[in-house]
């Protein structure tokens, strides 16, 4: 139970006295560079690998911390945003604009992103919120580059 707590807090940074989701977040944008440098489907299965164990151990922390969705839980951030990268020309901009999309979803919860935190228990819904906060930066992000024409980074 203590290692998945450590894994789901990722260390000290979900104790962080502000911020912790969106210091929880940093480390997604360096998997997904990770992710991007592996050839063919290699960075699908590492994010599936990713998403199995946000799930499992924010589930485990959250049973240890006696809390539906502790704050102190920050590995959900990470696979959100490795998800709002993924497929994404990676540069400056585009992993900026990623990070920015990505915490506006995630703090607001536009539909359907607040179901998926209200609909789910235990990991799976402490993970799937912002899986889809991570996946709606993605497309947006993805519509942004379209309309404005630019060959993004």
């Amino acid at each position: 139970m203590k290692i998945a707590l450590h894994i789901a807090t990722l260390g000290p940074i979900g104790y962080l006295p502000r911020c912790p989701g969106t210091f929880g977040s940093l480390p997604g944008i360096a998997i997904a560079i990770f992710f991007d440098l592996l050839p063919g489907d290699w960075g699908l299965l590492g994010l599936f690998m990713l998403f199995c164990l946000s799930v499992v151990t924010s589930h485990k922390a959250s049973q240890a911390l006696g809390k539906k969705d502790p704050s102190e839980v920050v590995i959900d951030e990470t696979m959100g945003m490795a998800l709002a990268l993924y497929g994404i020309k990676l540069g400056l901009l585009t992993i900026v604009a990623s990070f920015i999309l990505f915490r506006l979803m995630d703090i607001l919860k536009p539909p359907p992103v607040r179901q998926f935190d209200t609909m789910l228990g235990g990991g799976l819904g402490i993970v799937m919120d912002d899986v889809a906060a991570g996946i709606m930066a993605n497309l947006l992000l993805r519509f942004v580059m379209v309309v404005s024409g630019s060959q993004w980074p």
